[in-house]
């Protein structure tokens, strides 16, 4: 095996005490995303890995025609990962771990590459974000994506198992911010729907400082909208912005939409198993 790692990572292997560093990396649609698992964050190969509670099982490999995968979870305390999950499509993306150490960290050649594979879509709560990345021999006999029995819906919410049409009215508007609208907070007195209609949707901004970007809704009432998670500038009077409802993958909600039929989950198996 060593023949196939750098020297300094030999030489730091065989010593007797070694720091060593997990880099994460996710390749999703709007870019790489750089995590470690150091105590503070890691400058390497030109990248900037920031410090995040992380942890992943141990990497299963196999001779045989088995599957190679490892669990790797986030803390998502913070809420940082479902922010990405709002605007990027996790499944069928890549994730690689790496391995270095934190005297090692001057040159790029000096990391050795845990595991590398597609993603899975992840498993989120409150408190963590857990991925299941798996080889790609996975994809020679699965079928993307994967059912499991889970109560919530597996289906991405607007996707073709999903079937619902979220880009037209009412599940999508446009409108204009008002004055008095923060990096937070989108005031638009036309936004007239009940209340939390928007919550777990997305507000994209179409023109303005924040032309582009997107951040989850943490709750909506009449005339305003209020953000999981700040924009990096303020909300000008003026700006254009585009809305979509989000969903929270209960049954449900699915009926609210109408849309039971295509519901993915499996609550009642779920209920049955619990009770024995």
């Amino acid at each position: 095996m060593s023949r196939d790692l750098p020297d300094a990572i030999v030489t730091e292997i065989a010593k007797e005490e070694n720091k060593p560093i997990h880099l994460i990396e996710l390749e999703l649609d709007s870019g790489t995303v750089y995590f470690t698992d150091h105590d503070s964050d890691v400058e390497f190969a030109e990248h900037t890995y920031t410090a995040k509670g992380l942890s992943f099982s141990p990497i299963s490999t196999h001779l045989s025609t088995e599957v190679d995968q490892v669990d790797v979870e986030f803390d998502n305390v913070d809420r940082t990962m479902s922010s990405y999950l709002a605007s990027d499509d996790f499944q069928g993306r890549w994730l690689t771990i790496k391995k270095t150490f934190a005297n090692l960290l001057e040159s790029s050649e000096n990391y050795v590459t845990l595991f590398s594979g597609r993603m899975r879509h992840p498993r989120v709560d409150e408190s963590r974000f857990t991925i299941t990345v798996v080889s790609l021999l996975d994809s020679l006999k699965r079928t993307v994506p994967t059912r499991i029995y889970q109560v919530t819906c597996p289906w991405e919410f607007g996707g073709a198992e999903c079937g619902l049409n979220i880009t037209i009215s009412p599940y999508t508007e446009t409108g204009t911010a008002d004055a008095g609208s923060t990096a937070s907070k989108l005031l638009d007195s036309a936004r007239t729907e009940e209340t939390n209609y928007w919550k777990y949707g997305i507000l994209e901004m179409t023109s303005g400082d924040n032309d582009g970007l997107k951040q989850e809704i943490s709750s909506s009432d009449t005339g305003e909208i209020n953000l999981l998670f700040a924009f990096p500038n303020a909300i000008a009077e003026n700006d254009t912005y585009k809305i979509t409802v989000g969903c929270k993958k209960t049954l449900t909600e699915c009926m609210d939409y109408e849309n039971e039929d295509n519901f993915g989950g499996f609550p009642n198996v779920v209920r049955e198993v619990l009770r024995k």
